[in-house]
């Protein structure tokens, strides 16, 4: 699964239950709705990740060693891939409206290749279950179809293939989109005076169902593009300032 909250929902209904207390619960350490996917290369996404995230985690204050998270990356995700290859049983939550989750998901679906696992449904994202509703779902796994198993592998190739920066939730489901899919919002949040970097990425959030650390990528590209003007450093997204240019 992916998300801390989500997890510990989880871990505190699988407890509750005498069949499932016990279970191990692994949490995807990638974000896959947004940087390149590069087949065959996570290199290329560490590198991304790399030449921002320290910067937003530094002047935020978040954590002291801000490059430890994406220098840790290729090991998380050699663990999380291990736990699932070694599990005797693998049961992969599976929710709607939220496209890294779904993205997850679909990663997960052709790493197992024919192997098969089991799916449980959730009418929502997995991130916003509470643990009563994580217990009444328990009883709902099953597994996953051949045709459900072809068409999520073909979606996940597909998207590698297209190796775009972001992947978004479309009427007819995932699909890639350019760098630049934001910044028209953005720069229309950010309007002719100045306001708070936070200010403008909030109701892109909402309108797009987007997550705000990509967007406080797009806004520092956008002040590096000069599209954006910036009063201060625009990974300090508290206190920063910005209109168009």
């Amino acid at each position: 699964m992916s998300g801390l909250s989500a997890a510990g929902a989880l871990r505190s209904a699988l407890d509750a239950d005498p069949t499932t207390a016990g279970s191990s619960i692994a949490i995807f350490p990638d974000h896959l709705s947004c940087g390149p996917l590069a087949s065959g290369d996570p290199g290329v996404r560490v590198r991304w990740w790399q030449s921002w995230w320290p910067d937003l985690l530094r002047a935020e204050g978040y954590i002291d060693d801000p490059e430890s998270w994406t220098a840790r990356l290729p090991e998380r995700l050699e663990k999380f891939w291990h736990t699932v290859d070694v599990a005797a049983r693998l049961v992969v939550w599976r929710g709607v409206g939220n496209a890294n989750e779904l993205l997850v998901f679909h990663a997960i679906t052709d790493h197992l290749g024919e192997r098969v696992f089991d799916i449980v449904d959730v009418p929502h994202p997995v991130g916003t279950a509470t643990p009563a509703e994580f217990r009444a779902l328990l009883s709902t796994a099953r597994a996953i179809t051949p045709a459900e198993r072809v068409a999520s592998r073909c979606l996940w190739q597909r998207l590698e293939q297209d190796n775009a920066m972001f992947r978004v939730i479309t009427s007819a489901g995932l699909r890639s989109v350019p760098p630049d899919h934001y910044d028209a919002a953005l720069l229309d949040a950010a309007g002719r005076e100045w306001t708070p970097i936070v200010r403008v990425v909030a109701p892109v959030m909402a309108a797009m169902n987007a997550g705000d650390a990509e967007l406080f990528w797009r806004v520092a590209s956008l002040v590096d593009s000069g599209a954006l003007s910036a009063d201060g450093n625009p990974w300090e997204v508290k206190t920063t300032k910005v209109k168009r240019a």
